[in-house]
């Protein structure tokens, strides 16, 4: 259950014999107002070489205080011909984490290749994310 402290300031202004009455509040503050958390992917950023156990680390937070869920997911989704196109497909590789800000992954089940991995946290009504760039999972079992 959120409780909302709203605060407000009346500025009177008299301009040529007229008062003018201004209610300022800021946006945050008003109830049932939600904003959403934000994330910042720490490591991997991307071009990372990576191999055998992984620590994804992250930042997150909330400017309403709410409590964070974080997914984290990698995809290795591009066509050959367009390095930079959007991924359309992700798999999970953690759903539902509280925000600890680090996650320990084990890249041995995955192919030899180029992969993209994207932190997403959620307040329950709004998400945000941030992903890396290309990195290099070599020496997996599965080359």
């Amino acid at each position: 259950m959120r409780s909302w402290l709203i605060l407000s300031l009346v500025v009177a202004i008299a301009i040529g014999g007229l008062t003018y009455l201004y209610l300022l509040y800021p946006e945050t503050n008003k109830a049932g107002h939600n904003s959403p958390p934000e994330v910042k992917l720490i490591y991997p950023r991307g071009g990372e070489k990576l191999s055998g156990i992984v620590e994804i680390r992250w930042s997150a937070e909330d400017p309403d205080g709410d409590a964070l869920s974080v997914t984290i997911q990698y995809t290795s989704d591009h066509p050959p011909f367009c390095q930079t196109c959007t991924p359309q497909r992700w798999h999970n590789i953690t759903v539902g984490l509280s925000n600890s800000g680090s996650f320990q992954w084990d890249v041995s089940s995955l192919k030899d290749g180029k992969y993209i991995i994207r932190v997403v946290v959620s307040d329950g009504e709004l998400s945000s994310e941030d992903r890396s760039e290309w990195l290099i999972i070599q020496g997996s079992s599965k080359s």
